[in-house]
């Protein structure tokens, strides 16, 4: 085993040249191959080797040298459709060429195009690439943006509604688009918060409870837009879904606090900030995490079983920090408090950094002695580390159950509420408005008393994944929560995953295909659920950022009603939702969860709706007249989404 083990890595070392040992090494070829040339002879001469099992590093190999969007956009689309699933072995040009027709085909389907010729009876290389062309450039039209470009004139995307404590820092940022320069009034504003004309940025406290409605106002030299804003100034916060980001989906434990600044630098810079996104969130890894050695046998027997079963497997994964010995050592002061590692060294200074933008922060930990992924924990320092989280000025926390099950299996809901109940008191005492997101996968229903806790959302399943069976097993499997959901409380199905993600420094684009992906976010915009990007924002596409910039569709989603829509409809592999909204009208979105494109003929007249109405699809932003029912033609994995209103 380990003279195979050895004679691979060496293979991989020959093949890779420069990406591995550096430049100008005399075997590396004077023509300049492409990643397809280098993984085509990698996988066809795997004689004798596990591919399935080394593929992995091949691919990160290849990743880390071909860097181009293209390359690595290919890259995805051939290793979620399998085309180098298993070794070639005997440079097998028609298995090649007949794993790029299937692929072809489901690309046409996804498109809802018919396929064109693709002659699978090959004898070279040469002819197997130029069939390859054909499929990427099948792959590539997938990729339609829908959202239009917004206005150059303002147009306030802000929430109507607004929760905040009496007497707690308020943070609050307009937003809007349009082009800057901008100025920003608000009249109504309370006494104790002041606006930043430039920025749209409203700081202060409220030190009576009740209700104050401020007119907004954003201008530029193309007009004026106005919005009503009802701070609600009481015990309940998180009145409209968290908008934002978590960097756990892309960077996982190798976070650093420069990955943080620079997110909030591009919240900013891409125009997110002005839909709404406003949560800067890092996840596990900003704390240290113990050495063993140096505990005593009561803190080692207390973590035992955790850490046993867990950190084999993160070595087995290779889910080991990337400086991780240098984070390691001493986890709390000499009086108890946490202490963040060297590469947060400053999270006071860090969250000040993500407040001047108007945004907000957010911190991980877990409710057991260590984290996830073997970190410092919180139990049995509870109000400390709420205490010092309002202290640093975060304004998020996700509690996940993980590493309290070597405390307890949870299998009781006492068992399961109880570490939840202790921090939430501990957050109630920390004089700060933090959203406090209970991260343990749906145990013993958590919708049934996450609020009673003082939870503002609830993990109802397991870590998702960018693939669509765990987006459609996730994402539908919602129905039935609805009635738990509401301002202050909402269901979450987990994190977005489009874009750059990877759970590692090795990024790469999500496996979904865009059908997939506008199905994910109508879905979970439908759901009323947390929606935080999961991607790095130093790489946002065109296309991701078409889908997190559609300012219609994240309205469903931060609609004040707060209803988290219902499946009306399972007819085949055709599901249809409704979200009633504030204004009276109707959200509806139609999936195609088959392999095949569907043409649908959505009844209004089924939904309760007769007469004459106005269907506006949200994503082209584009409005129809419809009565009794609306033609669709929806593609493989596909969704269409609506705003039905009354005409007049």
């Amino acid at each position: 085993m380990i003279k195979s083990c050895i004679c691979f890595c060496f293979f991989l070392f020959i093949l890779f040249g420069s990406s591995m040992a550096g430049e100008g090494v005399p075997w590396r070829s004077a023509v300049k191959e492409t990643w397809f040339d280098i993984m085509f002879r990698v996988n066809s001469e795997s004689v004798g080797v596990n591919w399935n099992k080394r593929s992995r590093d091949v691919w990160d190999s290849l990743r880390a040298r071909y860097t181009s969007h293209r390359d690595l956009l290919q890259m995805s689309w051939e290793q979620r459709d399998g085309i180098w699933q298993a070794s070639l072995a005997g440079k097998r040009y028609d298995v090649l060429a007949g794993r790029y027709r299937k692929a072809y085909i489901t690309s046409c389907k996804e498109r809802g195009t018919v396929p064109g010729p693709f002659d699978t009876v090959v004898t070279t290389l040469a002819e197997v690439k130029k069939l390859r062309e054909i499929y990427l450039k099948s792959r590539q039209a997938e990729y339609v943006i829908l959202t239009p470009k917004a206005p150059k004139m303002p147009m306030i995307n802000s929430p109507a509604v607004y929760g905040v404590r009496p007497g707690n820092e308020l943070i609050y940022r307009v937003a809007a688009t349009g082009e800057r320069p901008m100025n920003f009034t608000a009249k109504g504003l309370p006494a104790g918060c002041t606006l930043d004309p430039q920025t749209g940025v409203i700081r202060g406290s409220i030190g009576q409870a009740g209700d104050y409605t401020v007119l907004l106002s954003a201008r530029n030299k193309y007009g004026q837009a106005n919005k009503e804003l009802v701070i609600k100034v009481g015990a309940q916060i998180a009145l409209t879904p968290p908008l934002g980001w978590n960097s756990w989906n892309s960077f996982a434990c190798d976070v650093t606090a420069t990955d943080i600044r620079n997110t909030a630098d591009q919240m900013v810079k891409t125009g997110l900030a002005n839909y709404g996104w406003s949560y800067i969130n890092i996840d596990d890894c900003w704390m240290k995490t113990p050495n063993w050695n140096s505990l005593t046998a009561d803190e080692q027997a207390i973590r035992a079983t955790f850490y046993n079963r867990r950190f084999p497997q993160r070595t087995a994964n290779k889910k080991l920090r990337f400086n991780e010995p240098e984070v390691t050592g001493n986890t709390r002061d000499a009086n108890g408090n946490i202490l963040s590692n060297m590469d947060f060294a400053d999270m006071k200074g860090l969250t000040s950094y993500i407040h001047s933008f108007g945004l907000k922060a957010g911190i991980y930990i877990s409710p057991g002695p260590l984290t996830c992924q073997c970190y410092e924990g919180s139990y049995a320092n509870e109000l400390k580390d709420a205490k010092t989280f309002a202290d640093w000025g975060f304004d998020y926390l996700k509690y996940d159950w993980c590493g309290y099950s070597g405390i307890s299996d949870g299998k009781t809901v006492q068992e399961a509420r109880a570490p939840y109940q202790l921090m939430g008191k501990a957050l109630q005492e920390a004089n700060r408005d933090i959203v406090y997101s209970l991260c343990q996968y749906g145990r013993q229903e958590v919708w049934k008393w996450g609020s009673e806790v003082g939870g503002n959302c609830w993990r109802t399943t397991g870590d998702i994944r960018d693939n669509w069976e765990s987006v459609a097993r996730i994402g539908f499997g919602q129905a039935g929560l609805e009635s738990y959901a509401g301002p202050g409380h909402w269901n979450d199905p987990d994190m977005l995953v489009v874009g750059y993600v990877g759970w590692s420094k090795n990024l790469r684009p999500t496996y979904l295909s865009p059908n997939e992906q506008y199905t994910h976010i109508t879905l979970w915009s439908m759901l009323s659920a947390p929606l935080l990007i999961g991607c790095d924002l130093t790489r946002l596409d065109d296309f991701t950022f078409g889908l997190l910039s559609n300012a219609e569709v994240i309205a469903v989603n931060q609609d004040q009603l707060g209803k988290q829509a219902s499946r009306v409809l399972k007819e085949g592999n055709i599901q249809v939702w409704t979200k009633p909204l504030f204004d009276g009208s109707l959200a509806v979105a139609v999936f195609n969860l088959g392999n095949d494109p569907l043409n649908y003929l959505l009844s209004l007249e089924a939904l309760g709706l007769n007469g004459k109405y106005t269907v506006r699809d949200l994503w082209k932003q584009q409005s129809t007249t419809g009565e009794k029912s609306v033609p669709l033609a929806i593609n493989r994995h596909g969704a269409k989404m609506f705003k039905i209103t009354k005409s007049n």
